[in-house]
């Protein structure tokens, strides 16, 4: 028999952090960088084409915006005969 602890569950570290770790993360960085140069620096890697670091930096202090997804999944049950699965007849074993 499998034991209880290997099963699965509730992983140390998994999922989402907490708020207010991403808010001891922003005021680090707050303490650090001046926004100000950041939106100019900014500026600069986008015309050199490199922008990850800051782009880290800017979805740390404002987060990124709402996603949606468009869903246009159809489906349609009335395409089976459900008759033609099941059968309620009773059959006979052969011994």
């Amino acid at each position: 028999m499998e034991k209880k602890d290997n099963r699965g569950g509730a992983r140390v570290g998994a999922g989402r952090p907490r708020r207010d770790q991403e808010q001891d993360v922003i005021n680090l960085l707050d303490k650090h960088i001046d926004r100000d140069v950041v939106v100019l620096k900014l500026l600069e890697k986008i015309k050199q084409g490199d922008g990850k670091m800051i782009s880290l930096y800017m979805s740390y202090v404002y987060g990124k915006p709402t996603q949606t997804i468009n869903q246009t999944t159809t489906l349609s049950v009335n395409d089976v005969d459900i008759s033609k699965l099941v059968s309620f007849d009773e059959k006979k074993d052969d011994k």
